[in-house]
């Protein structure tokens, strides 16, 4: 049995009561010697090729810069914000490295402390995926032309697989994979015979086209760089107020269509969470956690065709929000 070095873990668990109330078996889940005993005994990461544990294991090291905080620290070891759900990862992950006995594809962060993205933040919103205030990284003369004259243009998922130099934004939004390897998929035939799994599977769930609007729920300067061209953050203190905007202006704008406002929610691919069911539109694979995404979701008719920029007018929010340069 292995007993991997560690990162520097925070000195205190979440408390008995958030514990329990995240379905939490017990303490021993934040002891890195059960994160190593229950991965030995479902290593889902066995049949997953070099190069992808490689982006896997720098994609983890993203979040852990972002998400690893105080408030993290605090919160049970489920929650996708919790500092002691990356420490996990991280650990099983290079755990994986190890028994492979191959070089990780960067040195571990040791020392790592809490992180303070927020130290400089115009405001906060009241806890992870309140939206109470929104964020959203673009360049100047666009969010200026929402906060002055309310233009909000709703693209549609489908464009999204093919932006090109920007992997913070690069992905398929009309499907969603989970993965499973031999650990965790039981192929047998009508006899009952056990035929042996080689690689992964992939399940994929897919759904029709629909248009996007995408904010962050909390400030990150770390985001300009993320979102290619960004240079100026419109921050929206009163979320709710705002989205009771476009909702009303959808109705005249775009009657017929359903328009809803949903956090995203982010999964392990390798593990999800069978309680949380994955949906094309409103879940993203984990690696873009640090974006802390809330999304307007448009569902047109279907009579309507789904391609090409559509446009609504909010009206001018200055009363509501205000740009942050970069």
């Amino acid at each position: 049995m292995m007993n991997l070095r560690r990162l520097r873990l925070p000195t205190k668990n979440p408390d008995n009561i958030s514990i329990d109330s995240s379905r939490c078996d017990a303490v021993s889940e934040y002891n890195p010697i059960f994160w190593e005993l229950s991965y030995h005994a479902g290593r889902y990461l066995q049949d997953t090729p070099l190069d992808e544990i490689n982006s896997r294991y720098n994609d983890i090291l993203r979040n852990i810069r972002t998400l690893v905080s105080e408030e993290g620290a605090v919160k049970p070891i489920t929650w996708i914000d919790s500092s002691w759900y990356w420490f996990k990862k991280e650990h099983q992950t290079r755990l994986e490295f190890e028994i492979r006995s191959e070089k990780l594809p960067c040195e571990p962060p040791w020392d790592i402390h809490f992180n303070n993205t927020y130290h400089d933040a115009p405001l906060r919103p009241r806890h992870f995926n309140a939206g109470d205030v929104l964020f959203r990284y673009c360049k100047f003369k666009y969010l200026n032309q929402l906060l002055q004259d309310g233009h909000l243009r709703l693209r549609p998922a489908s464009d999204y697989t093919s932006i090109e130099n920007d992997k913070a934004r690069q992905d398929n939004e009309m499907s969603k994979s989970t993965l499973h390897g031999s650990s965790s998929v039981c192929v047998s035939t009508e006899s009952g015979e056990q035929i042996p799994v080689i690689g992964i599977l992939t399940k994929t769930l897919s759904m029709k086209n629909y248009y996007v609007f995408c904010l962050s729920g909390d400030w990150d300067r770390g985001l300009f760089k993320d979102f290619k061209g960004s240079d100026t953050c419109l921050v929206i203190r009163d979320g709710n107020s705002f989205i009771d905007r476009v909702k009303l202006s959808s109705q005249i704008s775009l009657p017929g269509w359903e328009c809803f406002f949903v956090p995203v929610h982010y999964y392990d691919p390798y593990t999800p969470n069978l309680q949380t069911p994955i949906d094309p539109a409103t879940s993203k694979d984990f690696r873009y956690a640090y974006q802390r995404e809330l999304r307007l979701i448009w569902v047109p008719p279907n009579t309507e065709d789904s391609k090409g920029f559509r446009f609504i007018q909010i009206g001018n929010i200055e009363d509501i929000a205000f740009l942050c340069s970069k």
